[in-house]
């Protein structure tokens, strides 16, 4: 599936996340910008309706205002940066802890990768000029 943003600004092209790229990206903050976030259980999400009743994860053109995503390149950029640091903690721990953390915390365990970081961080780029998008 995928996500799709058209900018308003035309010139700066589109952008294009994984299926559940933009979710994680949203998760534990960025998203509460456009109301959304994780739900309850693993694989879930709470979202507040538009006035059209869409949903920032349903691919149906929900629209996030040029003010918002500045909003939310800021903050995803202070996630990755919390990412990072997870990353580089997690990789000084003894065998044994990461092993530990991997099977009795699962939620916990870090090792995000760098791509997947530095695609974050063009995202909270590109959503800074876009002038708003459309989430398709």
């Amino acid at each position: 599936m995928g996500y799709d943003f058209k900018p308003r600004h035309k010139e700066v092209g589109g952008f294009h996340l994984g299926a559940f790229s933009f979710g994680w990206m949203m998760d534990g903050g960025p998203g509460l910008i456009i109301g959304y976030d994780e739900g309850v259980e693993a694989g879930t999400y709470v979202f507040i309706a538009d006035k059209q009743g869409r949903d920032p994860m349903s691919n149906d053109g929900f629209y996030i205002y040029s003010k918002e995503c500045k909003l939310i390149a800021k903050l995803l950029r202070a996630k990755m940066k919390v990412v990072e640091f997870r990353n580089k903690e997690f990789a000084s721990l003894e065998q044994w802890k990461k092993d530990f953390i991997k099977e009795h915390r699962p939620h916990m365990y870090g090792e995000v990768r760098e791509d997947f970081i530095e695609k974050a961080y063009r995202f909270a780029d590109w959503l800074e000029i876009c002038g708003g998008c459309g989430v398709w």
